[in-house]
């Protein structure tokens, strides 16, 4: 993905989810130092890029989670 491309994905969603423990947080600002993108989130937090979904992202994965655990028949 290139810089523009994921300057791009952050800056066209209202909501980010970080990776670590899921939360959710809107964005507020996207800032950018030499090849470093970061989302500045309302609450004051700082993310970079690379660390957060977009919501549209999360619910995918969400999705595909949820039809291999069918195909697989596991309990969720």
């Amino acid at each position: 993905m290139t810089f523009q491309d994921r300057i791009r994905r952050v800056s066209l969603t209202s909501h980010v989810v970080y990776t670590d423990d899921m939360t959710v947080h809107r964005v507020a600002g996207i800032n950018s130092v030499k090849d470093e993108i970061y989302v500045q989130a309302a609450d004051g937090m700082v993310f970079r890029d690379v660390d957060v979904f977009t919501l549209e992202e999360a619910a995918n994965m969400e999705r595909g989670m949820l039809k291999l655990y069918k195909e697989f028949g596991i309990k969720y």
